[in-house]
């Protein structure tokens, strides 16, 4: 299911002048930011179908990027998925008994 907001999606112009740190923030998914925007970050989900019909075009900046989205990547699944769930002291123990 697509659910995006699309009047609150930035215009273009807008997201033309941002830095790679006000994109990143929109993007990342850190509901704590106040400048994550959940539109923005699905619609960029929906987006990697398209960018994948680019063939060659596509796999080349993945290569090229590597990697920064390597290092994002990593990030995101140890720090959103992975820690929470194994490496945190709130985690109940294990009964042995």
């Amino acid at each position: 299911m697509i659910d995006i907001a699309f009047d609150k999606l930035p215009t273009p112009a807008i997201v033309q002048n941002w830095t790679a740190s006000e994109y990143t923030s929109a993007l990342r998914h850190d509901p704590a930011c106040r400048k994550f925007d959940p539109n923005v970050r699905q619609l960029l989900h929906v987006g990697f179908k398209v960018a994948a019909k680019m063939g060659e075009r596509y796999l080349r900046m993945l290569e090229e990027c590597e990697e920064s989205i390597s290092r994002n990547v990593t990030n995101n699944l140890f720090a959103r998925h992975i820690q929470p769930l194994f490496l945190t002291s709130s985690v109940p123990a294990i009964s042995r008994g």
